[in-house]
């Protein structure tokens, strides 16, 4: 075993990074934003963060104002957010709720979502799917109607 003495959470973070940086799964981009932005409020430098990820400074920075938009915090600041790929347009804004709330849950891109459920519904989806499944394409089907009636006046 390898037991180690850190000064304070912030060196443990960097060390964790560092570490886990080397083996195993590559942290995907998402993770790297998250990195990028837990660093950043700890008060690590852009060049520090950058080494640990062996990232370029100019590439780190690009993922910061590319991939992550803000959040308001129970006391009522601005607190930035990495920004998971399906969220990615709505970068250096702030984020409502709603959209807070979706950012935690989607990952990929809207056509990947939508290409997916057109395959399960031409395979037979409202058949075979569970009920609650087919309750959920009726709740879909009643959001698209009613966003795709406003998108068309």
């Amino acid at each position: 075993m390898d037991f180690r003495d850190y000064a304070d959470e912030t060196e443990l973070f960097l060390a964790a990074v560092e570490a886990n940086n080397t083996h195993g799964l590559r942290y995907s981009t998402y993770d790297r934003r998250g990195i990028l932005v837990e660093a950043e409020k700890r008060g690590i430098s852009r060049d520090v963060i950058s080494s640990a990820l062996k990232m370029p400074v100019e590439k780190a920075d690009k993922k910061i104002a590319d991939g992550s938009a803000f959040v308001k915090t129970p006391a009522g600041e601005r607190e930035r957010v990495p920004l998971r790929t399906g969220m990615k347009k709505l970068a250096g804004r702030d984020l409502s709720k709603k959209q807070e709330e979706a950012n935690k849950k989607t990952g990929m891109k809207a056509e990947y979502h939508c290409e997916a459920l057109i395959a399960l519904l031409r395979a037979g989806l409202l058949t075979w799917g569970s009920k609650n499944a087919v309750a959920m394409c009726g709740s879909l089907h009643r959001e698209l109607d009613k966003r795709l009636e406003r998108l068309a006046s």
